[in-house]
């Protein structure tokens, strides 16, 4: 999908205001085709959620080519999908929520050219927030190195955790890692007890809680 994004980036090494230009208009011409599928009856709902993730894959997956080039290095990240969008599910109004993470915790070492990449990624991210009504993208950082401190929610996360774009062979290590210091029944009790606050402080609204 991202090659598809090479007509609107003819130079990657154009300013960021024409890159970002160019994103906005596929993004926008994506969106259109998705309406479409929407509004089709002989297409089913998951076949939208699909083509609306593969859109952005192909924008992230080339945001990250861009940042790549511009820093002429292969930085310590990798970067993945959660949630719906992990799960291949991202509807029309869905967020689009990453993490990111890292083999050394990059507010402890100081890694110029992998912070110079990590900078332009929330540059595109607050752009397109800014640009698309409606629109909200997250983008998390989770160092594994750190991962006695995670809470129960960055835990399960990774359960729907699906990677993008870095580094792949950080993903054997942080779920080696999670696997390794969480295995016991005490992350189903912090759930538990995270769902029980929920209802009790809303036992007065008009909506249905999830079970």
């Amino acid at each position: 999908m991202k090659e598809l994004l090479d007509p609107y980036l003819p130079d990657i090494n154009a300013p960021f205001d024409q890159l970002l230009e160019g994103m906005l208009a596929f993004i926008s011409d994506q969106r259109k085709c998705l309406e479409s599928l929407i509004l089709n009856p002989d297409v089913g709902g998951f076949e939208c959620c699909r083509f609306n993730t593969r859109t952005w894959d192909g924008v992230i997956q080339k945001i990250y080519e861009i940042a790549r080039h511009r820093i002429q290095a292969e930085p310590d990240i990798a970067i993945y999908a959660v949630g719906s969008y992990g799960r291949l599910e991202l509807c029309y109004y869905s967020d689009v929520d990453m993490v990111y993470t890292s083999s050394v915790d990059l507010e402890a070492v100081y890694d110029e050219k992998t912070l110079e990449l990590i900078r332009l990624f929330y540059d595109f991210i607050d752009g397109f927030s800014d640009a698309i009504r409606g629109l909200k993208c997250s983008f998390f950082y989770r160092p594994f190195v750190d991962i006695d401190r995670w809470n129960y929610r960055d835990i399960t996360a990774l359960i729907d955790m699906r990677f993008l774009a870095g580094d792949d062979c950080l993903t054997t290590t942080l779920k080696n890692t999670v696997r390794s210091r969480r295995y016991d029944i005490s992350i189903v009790l912090d759930l538990l007890k995270a769902k029980e606050e929920g209802i009790q402080e809303s036992d007065d609204t008009i909506y249905l809680n999830q079970p």
